[in-house]
């Protein structure tokens, strides 16, 4: 038996697009949003909340954290989770689904501090610029 191809909407391919496209502070303002997403979805699962955010929402901003993580950082399964919300004809258990989507925001966050630590440079001179 033939395996089934993993098809996305279009709709992801467009947000890929917008997101390659953003200039950094409009990706800034994109992991900010998405970043807020995954927090309410992971605080109304530890809560056992119904307040969920709709899976289309959820795999948005899943694949903006996985676009804003160094490639070496981006966590096993990352891609997986973002077909898996986007594709309706599968069932997802958002409590099943819980524990990498905090993976992949732990790994995003980590991702994001190391890359803020190579874009400052220490000073190679003690001068004072005055």
């Amino acid at each position: 038996m033939p395996k089934t191809q993993k098809t996305m909407p279009q709709e992801f391919f467009d947000y890929a697009d917008r997101l390659n496209a953003l200039d950094d502070e409009g990706f800034a303002e994109e992991v900010i949003d998405a970043e807020t997403v995954i927090e309410a979805f992971l605080d109304s699962i530890r809560r056992h909340s119904t307040e969920l955010p709709s899976r289309n929402e959820l795999a948005m901003a899943c694949m903006c954290l996985a676009f804003s993580t160094r490639q070496e950082d981006i966590v096993k399964g990352a891609w997986d989770i973002v077909w898996k919300l986007s594709n309706d004809e599968i069932g997802v258990s958002f409590y099943s689904i819980a524990p990498t989507i905090e993976e992949m925001h732990k790994a995003a966050v980590y991702s994001w501090e190391q890359s803020a630590k190579q874009q400052v440079k220490p000073c190679d001179n003690d001068d004072v610029p005055f």
